[in-house]
């Protein structure tokens, strides 16, 4: 089993807000690489965002990430291998 690291969730959860942006919803993939390993999550996802302000400008901040469905693959050379992977964890580094 393929242990995904503490350093590949932040590194799936800075692609995923890189793709998500301003947007309240999202559905797609992102693929990261890790030591050769590549780690594709493919989701659907509703982003849940709080509006705080600073200096008197409004500014909306991810708060969650709220999953519909998700998936995810990891391959070593084409080869796929299971992962041990938990949306409720990457959520936890948004957090």
């Amino acid at each position: 089993m393929y242990e995904i690291t503490d350093c590949l969730y932040s590194k799936m959860l800075d692609a995923l807000l890189a793709d998500v942006g301003g947007k309240s919803f999202f559905s797609g993939s992102v693929t990261v690489v890790e030591a050769g390993v590549e780690c594709k999550l493919t989701a659907t996802v509703v982003v849940c965002k709080s509006a705080t302000y600073y200096d008197g400008c409004r500014r909306d901040e991810i708060v969650d990430l709220l999953p519909v469905w998700w998936e995810c693959h990891t391959y070593d050379c084409g080869e796929e291998l299971f992962n041990d992977f938990s949306f409720s964890e990457l959520r936890r580094y948004l957090l």
